[in-house]
């Protein structure tokens, strides 16, 4: 089993199929529920979107049940995370994220999460591609493809590829966003 040492990975293909009769508005939504007690991270933009780095080039998407105070949610210039040790409620952020990746680590293992973000197309929830949902049982790292009009017929596919990592092996760039917080 060479090479599964350093990282293990996996492609899936989310298709949906309009079986209606009617024309169809939707955006395809992958949730990952992964057991809580680590740490989940998802990576903000830094480049400009201007030459002249005046215009907004990150936004953050809160759901109404979410505290901006909690000391769960952290939020940096590069990176927002969630420590998923919450004890009652529950948060839920989001983001576009032209990075693509999201992460969460747990006792050592790290485990990455990878969907295509289209800058020109329109997403659901205020263009927020990668989202985050916390409560005290579980973490959920969430994708969402493009919104699409399916006619009857017509298929729309959300691609994911996850990869596994063992602690000592993490991509450098990741680890580095995930020592901007400390447990």
């Amino acid at each position: 089993m060479a090479g599964y040492e350093k990282e293990a990975r996996v492609t899936l293909d989310h298709k949906l199929t309009n079986l209606g009769a009617d024309h169809f508005q939707l955006a395809p939504w992958a949730v990952t529920m992964l057991r809580a007690g680590g740490r989940g991270l998802i990576p903000l933009q830094v480049d400009n979107d201007d030459q002249n780095g005046l215009w907004p080039n990150r936004h953050l998407v809160f759901w109404p049940y979410t505290n901006m105070k909690s000391p769960y949610l952290n939020i940096d210039n590069r990176a927002v995370s969630i420590e998923a040790k919450l004890t009652d409620g529950a948060l839920k952020i989001g983001t576009a994220n032209p990075m693509g990746w999201m992460a969460y680590s747990l006792e050592g293992i790290l485990f990455v999460k990878n969907a295509v973000y289209d800058k020109d197309a329109n997403y659901l929830d205020r263009r927020a591609s990668s989202q985050m949902y916390c409560n005290k049982d579980v973490i959920e790292l969430e994708t969402l493809g493009p919104v699409v009009k399916l006619a009857p017929g017509d298929s729309v596919e959300h691609q994911e590829t996850w990869q596994i990592y063992p602690e000592g092996n993490w991509p450098a760039e990741i680890g580095k966003l995930f020592g901007l917080f400390h447990d």
